[in-house]
């Protein structure tokens, strides 16, 4: 599926258009240092399980999410354009805060707001878009379901 070491090989990136059963887009990556270079293709996936595991290197902990792929795409450019925007404001906030901390001379406290928004702002547009898709397959599910007298 997705291979890595140290940040580079292949990563899937990208999560959008969830369905009912729990199954979203997703892309998979050619990855350098963690940041996206191109995209191979687009895959539905489900997530069957995590498993948690120790990283030998540097002794923490690790969580895999076993994946099944449901169907392969060709590449979505729109979620493509959309991990590629979400890398580049991840590398700039983190540049922000580089610079307010040393440039400016102000304590990495005070630059903290700044890296908490740059991890946050993705967590939260999937979590949004995953309470989308539940709340369209209800809508769906009671619109099929015929009225009863």
């Amino acid at each position: 599926m997705a291979y890595h070491s140290f940040g580079t090989g292949t990563d899937l990136l990208g999560q959008q258009n969830f369905d009912s059963d729990g199954s979203y887009l997703t892309t998979k990556f050619v990855v350098f240092l963690t940041i996206p270079l191109f995209p191979i293709k687009t895959l539905r996936v489900r997530e069957l399980a995590s498993q948690s595991g120790l990283q030998s290197l540097s002794r923490q902990r690790t969580e895999t999410t076993i994946l099944d792929v449901m169907s392969t795409y060709p590449v979505n450019w729109g979620q493509t354009l959309r991990v590629y925007a979400t890398a580049l404001v991840f590398v700039a906030t983190f540049y922000a805060a580089f610079a307010v901390c040393f440039y400016a001379r102000v304590s990495a406290l005070a630059a903290s707001p700044i890296i908490l928004s740059a991890v946050l702002v993705p967590q939260f547009t999937i979590g949004y878009s995953r309470i989308r898709a539940s709340r369209r397959a209800i809508r769906a599910g009671a619109r099929a379901q015929p009225q009863k007298r």
